[in-house]
């Protein structure tokens, strides 16, 4: 099989190649859309934090085994402090099982990052990703609960969402308290949709401290400065070597993109996300930089000042410390499965 697949691609190298395009033909000018900048690392300390998660699960055959780890370093004067979080559990399977194990580790993410802004209040928190795509995704069972349903969800949710914060997935804790109230919103599977409000209670209560928020991506799909079909990170990547960054954009919450939010809807109505793509070191790759509000030249002069201080091979130290030290591999969820005990079939043995 393998071989006849060899053979397709050779056949198609070119072809594919075409479809794809060249980003060298490109004829474009950026230089309206980027400024040059030599980069000076000898100033001031900041208090820098950084936070990443990770989630890795094993699919058995009746329900699916998962672990989740999220962790938050704080940097200041040569110390440094980290906040950490796991999760190991099983969830039941079902057409959701997917969206809620992303949804449960996205929870963690923003949960601990609030917890270190509280604690340890630093002058910049490094998030990994976007929080402008958390907060416009939608999730897939919301079409299939009723309207009315939806708003009597959103009013138990704030009978125990917004009573405590913990770095956990409130809602599994405390749904047996509630199974009673819950019983006739079965069929609309209640619990999946709690967990939704509970991230968007996540989010309102980071969003808060908005202007402490540095939300970083290595990959970006968006093409909106080029408009054209390779991503705008690709593009600044290509035709620019040194350092520097973008002329900053800025982007609301539209209805286009979303619809009412079934909590806390005019605070993310008014939020504006500056966009600007940096790069801090030369010849390394360009960064997409998003900030939760609408920063003028000094906030972004300040952002980049933060950012090439704490970085190696152009990208913040602390946010790739974060990630090594969350990664949960196969070998650590095969360990994790025998110390439970679990020895139920996958279903795909008879493959091997």
């Amino acid at each position: 099989m393998l071989k006849s697949l060899y053979k397709e691609a050779i056949e198609k190298k070119n072809y594919i190649l075409g479809k794809i395009g060249d980003i060298d033909s490109l004829n474009l000018d950026i230089n309206d859309k980027w400024n040059d900048r030599c980069l000076n690392k000898d100033f001031d300390e900041f208090k820098i934090s950084a936070g990443d998660g990770s989630i890795h699960k094993r699919n058995l055959l009746g329900f699916v085994f998962y672990a989740i780890t999220t962790e938050s370093l704080i940097y200041e004067n040569g110390s440094l402090n980290k906040i950490e979080h796991s999760k190991v559990d099983i969830i039941e399977k079902s057409d959701f099982t997917s969206d809620r194990l992303r949804n449960y580790m996205e929870i963690y993410e923003i949960k601990n990052a609030v917890k270190t802004i509280e604690e340890f209040d630093p002058d910049y928190y490094l998030f990994d990703g976007s929080i402008f795509g958390h907060l416009i995704r939608q999730i897939s069972m919301e079409k299939d609960i009723p309207e009315d349903k939806r708003i009597e969800l959103v009013n138990l949710s704030k009978d125990f969402l917004d009573s405590g914060f913990k770095v956990s997935i409130q809602t599994n804790y405390l749904k047996k308290k509630f199974e009673e109230k819950m019983k006739k919103y079965r069929k609309y599977k209640p619990i999946f949709y709690l967990e939704y409000l509970e991230k968007l209670i996540s989010l309102f209560k980071l969003l808060k401290s908005k202007e402490k928020i540095i939300a970083i991506s290595k990959t970006s799909h968006s093409t909106d400065y080029f408009n054209k079909k390779f991503p705008d990170l690709a593009i600044f990547n290509r035709f620019t070597k040194g350092t520097g960054y973008s002329i900053p954009r800025y982007y609301g919450v539209s209805y286009s993109i979303k619809y009412d939010f079934p909590i806390e809807d005019e605070f993310f109505r008014k939020l504006v996300f500056t966009v600007v793509y940096i790069r801090l070191e030369d010849n390394q790759n360009v960064l997409k930089v998003e900030l939760p509000y609408e920063a003028d030249d000094n906030d972004i002069n300040n952002v980049i000042t933060a950012l090439s201080r704490y970085s190696t091979e152009g990208y913040p130290y602390l946010l790739k410390k974060a990630h090594n030290d969350v990664v949960i591999k196969k070998k650590d969820m095969d360990q994790l499965s025998q110390i439970v005990g679990f020895y139920e079939k996958s279903g795909r043995e008879m493959l091997n």
